[in-house]
């Protein structure tokens, strides 16, 4: 008696199993959605050729952005890594992440001055404040040492 209850739980148990897996693998591919609608197409209300163009102009930018964060984070560890090395000089790497945080923010500039050319006279007055509210909050930071307490100088002047 007690065999047959545990070999029909087992049963059971290996039927539930199979069509959960063919559940969770017959979707299909899911790299293959249709682009989400993004904040800014949103916003401005794009129309369907101004979308194409956009999403367009996302996907390079995207990719480029990626790359650079990439090779950022590549440069970063190398820098922090380097504790233990006896000469090491640590100006050639933070020159190398400077001039890759300007190629960034350069990049950024013209993927948002294509943006710009894509608007018409009225998303250009919306595409100008998302703009600006986006440069307000980036430059808006937290006090690092509490409220009121001015930061010490970095050096010292001579």
């Amino acid at each position: 008696m007690k065999k047959t209850i545990i070999y029909t739980f087992l049963i059971f148990l290996v039927v539930v199993n199979l069509v959960l897996l063919f559940l969770t693998f017959s979707k299909g591919p899911r790299n293959f959605s249709p682009p989400k609608e993004k904040f800014i197409a949103k916003e401005l209300k794009f129309s369907a050729q101004q979308k194409k163009h956009f999403f367009s102009l996302d996907k390079t930018h995207r990719f480029q952005m990626h790359d650079f964060d990439h090779k950022l984070h590549e440069l970063r560890n190398k820098l922090y890594t380097s504790f233990s090395l006896d000469h090491f000089s640590s100006d050639s790497i933070t020159q190398q992440i400077g001039k890759l945080e300007a190629l960034k923010q350069q990049e950024l500039f013209a993927f948002f001055g294509e943006v710009r050319k894509l608007c018409d006279e009225e998303q250009l007055v919306k595409f100008e404040t998302i703009i600006k509210r986006a440069v307000q909050k980036r430059g808006q930071r937290p006090p690092r040492r509490g409220v009121g307490l001015e930061r010490p100088p970095l050096h010292k002047k001579q």
